[in-house]
């Protein structure tokens, strides 16, 4: 199954064979690279303009005086698409697309955005679904 988001993920709650999960990147470093989650999750991320090369980007939302300061908002690790080859984490203004591919099939019972400038588009296989625009330091669960 794939899922396409456009947008920052702070967590999602998936449920794969009757079982609910809580889908975070708490057991990832601040500035850390992902493209393999664990449990059979993987992630890729790409943009017109943004450094996509090693796959999306963890943001320690409790860290402050970073170079994003607008991510700064005290909800814990995030997925981030880099916008430049930057030495420290920054969110790519001009977004991007993150797709999620899961070894099994997986349904998202919701998913949690911050900091998203437009409505959220959302590829949920066979329907398009449109998520929060949550502005700086916003935080919102669809």
């Amino acid at each position: 199954m794939r899922f396409i988001l456009f947008a920052l993920l702070v967590s999602g709650v998936a449920a794969t064979c009757n079982k609910k999960k809580k889908i975070t990147f708490n057991q990832f470093h601040h500035g850390q690279y992902v493209r393999n989650l664990g449990n059979g999750i993987h992630v890729s991320a790409s943009s017109h303009t943004g450094y996509t090369a090693e796959g999306p980007r963890i943001f320690d939302t409790y860290k402050s005086h970073t170079r994003d300061w607008d991510l700064e908002a005290h909800v814990g690790d995030v997925l981030i698409i880099q916008e430049r080859r930057y030495y420290s984490p920054d969110d790519n203004e001009y977004g991007g697309k993150m797709t999620f591919t899961f070894d099994k099939p997986t349904t998202i019972l919701s998913m949690t955005f911050l900091d998203t400038q437009n409505a959220v588009k959302i590829d949920a296989g066979s329907k398009w679904l449109y998520g929060p625009r949550t502005w700086n330091r916003g935080v919102s669960t669809a």
